[in-house]
């Protein structure tokens, strides 16, 4: 009966023991010979760890045969001889030792793979912008930052796989809501970054973003993910509304000043060149000087005086379509352009309006006061085809409206714009 290699360890041991106990005994017993003695019990020692040491070897060289026996079972035509058995012994400890190390490297590589989301995940939270990572393909959010949760005012658990357009609430600044104006849309049309002016209504608040949306693509040129970074630039577009106020309007009545007059004016004569011919008229410029202005300025000051132009512009607002405009060009002088005005009747109809409008009392710091105005008017493009031609034109022909008595209206009736 072979003995298995499970028992070949305690055998061994039981007989290094015996072998002991024996040399033991003779020391004991052989008082004069103790020197051959000590010589017999530590050659069995030695021999004993000899045998152990081998006994070892032989069991771990068995497990190997009996994986090479498994793994040659696909190969029964083939033969090992011993040195090529000693190879493959060789060649597992290698591989035992490889996957060793390959196990080491993987998880090397997975605390450098977790360090590494770690610091992507602190470098998107620390970015003061808005990110959102959506999903290309059902426009979903995958992950926001917290500048995305304060900016668009919304939680993480209502963020997280919502679609992008419901999470922000964003329209175009043209208020187009179509596909073809959202950024990411855009981005991912094109396969390429695309930035958008946006806005949102937030806390009752109008807010401006300023979006830029950028495709992420793998190693074969599919996109996989698309980056959403918006800033907020709410306040620095009420600043450049409010320069741009202060460039074409009037600080003291909100009017378009004489800048923003002459461009509307301009635009004006362009259409009336191209739908109308010869002498043919499409609008008439109508030039405003309010009658003895300074003695209201002498008697109640500037305050009233500043006062009184807030409320002619009001009234004079009021007397105007949509289509039209009025402006203030300065002191007492107002500006005004009346389209699709073809004959003198209409244009005395509306002069006469603007005349009874401001005739009416007004009430300054407790003061009733009563004010009229000197109208001039002109068509164009008959008397002018240049906003400096028809501004002569209706100069002059303001002036005369004065030199017949004030509180009334004079048309241009030359041909030409008056030299």
């Amino acid at each position: 009966m072979k003995l298995q290699p499970k028992f070949l360890i305690p055998a061994l041991l039981i007989v290094a023991l015996s072998g002991t106990t024996l040399a033991n005994n003779l020391w004991a017993g052989m008082e004069g010979n103790r020197h051959t003695n000590l010589t017999i019990m530590l050659a069995s020692i030695a021999v004993t760890t000899i045998i152990i040491l081998i006994t070892y070897r032989t069991l771990v060289n068995s497990r190997l045969d009996k994986l090479l026996e498994i793994s040659m079972q696909h190969f029964p035509d083939q033969r090992l001889n011993q040195n090529q058995k000693a190879l493959c012994h060789d060649k597992l400890d290698e591989v035992i030792s490889s996957f060793q190390q390959m196990s080491a490297e993987i998880d090397k590589r997975e605390k450098a793979l977790i360090e590494s989301v770690e610091f992507s995940t602190t470098i998107l939270n620390s970015i003061s912008e808005a990110v959102a990572v959506i999903d290309p393909d059902s426009r979903t959010i995958i992950t926001v930052n917290p500048a995305f949760l304060r900016m668009y005012n919304i939680s993480l658990g209502d963020a997280i796989g919502a679609p992008c357009h419901e999470a922000t609430r964003c329209n175009s600044i043209e208020n187009e809501n179509t596909d073809s104006s959202c950024p990411g849309s855009v981005a991912l049309s094109s396969q390429s970054p695309y930035k958008a002016d946006r806005t949102g209504i937030f806390n009752g608040e109008q807010h401006f973003f300023e979006v830029c949306a950028t495709p992420i693509f793998n190693n074969k040129g599919e996109t996989i993910q698309l980056i959403r970074v918006a800033r907020d630039i709410t306040k620095a577009k009420k600043q450049e509304q409010k320069i741009r106020r202060l460039a074409y309007h009037d600080t003291l009545t909100g009017l378009p000043n004489r800048t923003l007059f002459k461009d509307r004016l301009e635009q004006a004569l362009l259409l009336s060149t191209r739908n109308d011919s010869g002498n043919v008229s499409s609008g008439i410029l109508a030039f405003l000087d309010l009658d003895e202005f300074k003695s209201i300025n002498d008697n109640f000051g500037h305050a009233a005086g500043d006062e009184l132009l807030k409320i002619v512009a009001t009234r004079l607002n009021a007397c105007i379509r949509e289509s039209d405009t009025v402006a203030r060009m300065g002191g007492d002088e107002f500006l005004v352009i009346f389209h699709n005005v073809t004959n003198d009747k209409h244009a005395s109809t509306l002069a006469e309006q603007i005349l009874s409008a401001l005739n009416k009392p007004i009430i300054l710091f407790e003061t009733t006061v009563t004010i009229s105005a000197s109208i001039g008017l002109c068509f164009f493009p008959k008397h002018g085809t240049t906003f400096d031609e028809l501004l002569k034109c209706a100069d002059e022909a303001m002036y005369k409206a004065k030199n017949v008595g004030r509180n009334t209206f004079y048309i241009a009736n030359n041909d030409k714009p008056p030299k």
